[in-house]
């Protein structure tokens, strides 16, 4: 067992990974339900919309938290939080985050349409 006086508690680590997706999440998020109401989404098939929303969103931090913890020690270096300077201030950003968002995104939206076409039959 290794001993260290560094140790990051379960709770600080969600927010870690919260803090890190946000970006990538607020983005899709965004785009996602400006696509769902320039179809009427939001006015006829609701739970189907919101459902899309909340899959993005969870499972965009769960299979991005699984690939960064699953993936062999030469991919943590590729995938590892950069610091970008926008305007002389630093941000953390994860690359990974922007990845993993732009296939769940996608997919989730392919899944409420393609449902909401099968419920209205056309």
């Amino acid at each position: 067992m290794i001993t260290t006086d560094e140790y990051i508690h379960p709770g600080e680590l969600v927010g870690l990974i919260a803090f890190l997706f946000a970006p990538a999440l607020l983005l899709a998020l965004v785009g996602q339900a400006l696509f769902f109401a320039a179809r009427g989404m939001f006015r006829h098939r609701q739970t189907r919309a919101l459902l899309a929303l909340l899959g993005t969103a969870l499972l965009s931090v769960g299979v991005g938290t699984a690939v960064l913890l699953l993936s062999p020690p030469v991919l943590p270096h590729l995938l590892a939080v950069r610091d970008v300077t926008v305007r002389g201030q630093l941000y953390p950003v994860l690359p990974l985050a922007f990845v993993v968002v732009a296939i769940v995104a996608p997919l989730a939206a392919w899944w409420a349409v393609r449902g909401a076409r099968a419920d209205y039959g056309s």
